[in-house]
């Protein structure tokens, strides 16, 4: 009898060890995005404030868009100073996007073709991550390019752990009640297409297509999802003094289906800090991922 009390025990110890290291195994990652606005040239003096904020917020990954005028050189200088040895820069011409981590950048593929600005993904931490620039006043070129995405995504192999974050340049469904009670949405981006000559409106409307189609292949939005008001993320105050028109939604996170219960915080950083970094406020969700 105490001989098998002793396996008993035995094998009690080994289990709970096995638990015990599963669950240590477990580590938060923190991804911020940011469209830095011509890679931060139009508002200089705002740089160094940014990228402290930044290195304050401690991520573990950042994905930067409208990097103008960076070499890769510049990216990896930047991504230095909040602690990542890892980054890659989509090109080094027009608007690139760019990504840094502190963990292994690798898979990493880089498209151009089809897309306004290009598409830049890699893998991270164990999740594939997009950093996503759309077009920036073309709803017929930004259906081509969610398009291009989705067909992307389906190149992943089965049940693949994946994010995507960035300026989206268009809007979203379940922020629809907002911008149906402002007065001056509808009219401003007439008079954007009159002054700009760009194509933002379908037939005279907001076209939310690109969102849902998104939605619809199972990818989530988690700050929608966790938000408990809505938050535009463009204009900032730092271009208060231009017609902007009114607050509206265009920096988002999604996620694969696989990965919605680990999103453990998700919100946009809308502060008196980053209301002066860039046109645009960032974006942040924090996810626990299991690692091998």
């Amino acid at each position: 009898m105490k001989r098998i009390t002793t396996i008993c025990l035995l094998i009690f110890l080994f289990e709970s060890s096995a638990f015990l290291h599963a669950a240590s195994t477990a580590k938060s990652v923190k991804i911020v995005s940011l469209n830095v606005w011509y890679g931060f040239s139009k508002a200089p003096e705002q740089k160094n404030k940014a990228l402290k904020y930044l290195t304050d917020l401690k991520p573990d990954i950042v994905s930067l868009q409208e990097l103008n005028g960076y070499r890769s050189s510049d990216l990896e200088r930047d991504a230095g100073q909040w602690g990542h040895k890892y980054s890659l820069l989509l090109k080094e011409e027009g608007f690139p996007t760019g990504i840094t981590s502190n963990a292994p950048i690798e898979d990493v593929k880089i498209q151009l073709m089809g897309f306004h600005h290009g598409l830049l993904r890699c893998q991270t931490h164990g999740m594939y991550v997009y950093v996503i620039h759309l077009h920036p006043s073309n709803w017929e070129f930004r259906r081509q390019e969610i398009q291009l995405l989705l067909k992307d995504i389906e190149t992943l192999p089965d049940n693949s752990k994946f994010i995507l974050a960035g300026d989206f340049n268009t809007f979203s469904p379940r922020d629809k009640s907002v911008y149906d009670s402002s007065e001056d949405f509808i009219p401003f981006f007439e008079r954007l297409d009159k002054q700009a000559q760009g194509n933002n409106l379908r037939d005279s409307e907001i076209d939310y297509w690109h969102i849902e189609k998104l939605e619809h292949a199972g990818l989530v939005d988690v700050i929608a999802k966790q938000r408990k008001m809505f938050q535009g993320t463009f204009p900032t105050k730092l271009r208060e003094d231009e017609d902007l028109g009114p607050e509206r939604r265009l920096d988002y996170i999604f996620c694969s289906p696989s990965l919605i219960d680990s999103c453990l915080s998700a919100k946009c950083l809308v502060n008196s800090k980053t209301s002066m970094f860039s046109d645009h406020y960032p974006v942040t969700a924090t996810f626990q991922i299991d690692t091998p």
